[in-house]
């Protein structure tokens, strides 16, 4: 999702740092949201070069530091607090679960973790495929490479 408003002032951004792509968040002086985008890092420096100077946050907690809890389709965050799934919807054809808790006012952690009502996690409602496929990746770091040797080949030869 990209979203920006050239015509506001930033006062605040926020950077999550992921491994791949990273998502920048600029709120003007009265919290009202005026850049949303995600980027991969050559963007990104790229992007910081041309924003004029604002406060920026870093370090809040990313997607990783809540565990899906799949017995309970739930998810724990770092406060111990459960997030449950709430809504749904479709997008780009796939569905995706929105999952909050409404206990984030009082949390401790709040400041850590979103500058809103509340945190909010989406997750792929097939997401478990990926990070099964995951898995399998990291117990065999050598299976790409093998793939690579006995199989690309043959794909290539076949397309061309």
């Amino acid at each position: 999702m990209s979203r920006s408003s050239p015509s506001a002032v930033m006062a605040t951004l926020g950077i999550d740092l992921g491994k791949n792509t990273f998502h920048l968040i600029g709120e003007d002086e009265r919290g009202a949201i005026v850049l949303r985008i995600k980027l991969s890092r050559p963007q990104l420096t790229r992007r910081l070069a041309n924003i004029p100077p604002c406060r920026v946050g870093m370090g809040r907690f990313g997607k990783q530091g809540f565990t899906y809890e799949p017995d309970d389709d739930t998810y724990r965050c770092p406060a111990s607090e459960t997030l449950t799934r709430r809504l749904a919807s479709i997008e780009r054809g796939i569905t995706i679960d929105v999952y909050w808790t409404t206990r984030c006012a009082g949390c401790a952690l709040k400041a850590q973790c979103t500058t809103g009502r509340e945190r909010r996690i989406r997750r792929w409602r097939h997401e478990a495929v990926l990070e099964a496929m995951e898995a399998r990746l990291r117990a065999r770091p050598d299976a790409m490479q093998v793939r690579k040797c006995t199989v690309e080949h043959v794909f290539g030869t076949l397309k061309g």
